[in-house]
């Protein structure tokens, strides 16, 4: 009898426990990505106003009133996030490893050497492939100058573009065999933090 009391003294313990834990889930992985905005929220058994974050490494945002947080690292490593009550009491905490993204920028179909220039023409221009940013709603977008270097002529330029207009569609059309298309000064904007890309260049066969 005296066993059986004390095992379900332990079951109702641990389930009182449990009650009072508080969990944070990255919604996307277990990592974080540094320097833009990475998505975690706060799950809690009350109210998640009772409760509020802070870390070690860059800023935390609460997103209005309610459980969902963006964090932003400063620093390669590891992040701690604390879950603290009113009273400023730490209650739990996390650590996550915090690395730079991985990215790609290109032209969709395009290799470095074009055959065919109404291909490069009817492209939708840059596209950014990320596995890291899978199902984030954060805002994306790539800028970049386009230099032509034509056979014995000034080269032709275009500054700060962010997509292929038609006067650049005209002129790809009008490539031949030998030029050169160089793209760079190539900026990625993610969310508020800007990355340079190498440059791109294609020849014309």
């Amino acid at each position: 009898m005296k066993n059986f009391l004390a095992t379900i003294m332990t079951v109702i313990a641990f389930f009182a426990s449990s009650a009072q834990r508080n969990y944070l889930v990255n919604e996307t992985k277990h990592e974080l990505i540094m320097s833009i905005g990475n998505p975690i929220t706060h799950i809690a058994k009350k109210s998640c106003g009772k409760f509020y974050l802070t870390t070690n490494n860059g800023k935390i945002e609460r997103l209005g009133d309610g459980c969902q947080y963006l964090i932003y690292p400063e620093r390669i490593g590891l992040a701690k996030i604390l879950i603290h009550n009113k009273l400023g009491k730490v209650i739990e905490e996390k650590n996550y490893h915090v690395r730079d993204i991985r990215f790609e920028v290109y032209i969709p179909g395009i290799e470095k050497n074009i055959d065919n220039v109404e291909k490069l023409s009817n492209s939708i221009g840059f596209q950014l492939r990320s596995d890291d940013l899978v199902c984030w709603d954060i805002p994306v977008g790539i800028k970049y100058d386009l230099i032509i270097i034509e056979n014995n002529k000034t080269p032709y330029i275009i500054s700060d573009q962010d997509e292929f207009n038609d006067e650049m569609r005209t002129k790809f059309l009008a490539l031949k065999s030998g030029e050169i298309i160089v793209f760079n000064n190539i900026k990625l904007n993610i969310g508020e933090k800007v990355f340079d890309v190498p440059e791109i260049v294609l020849n014309v066969i």
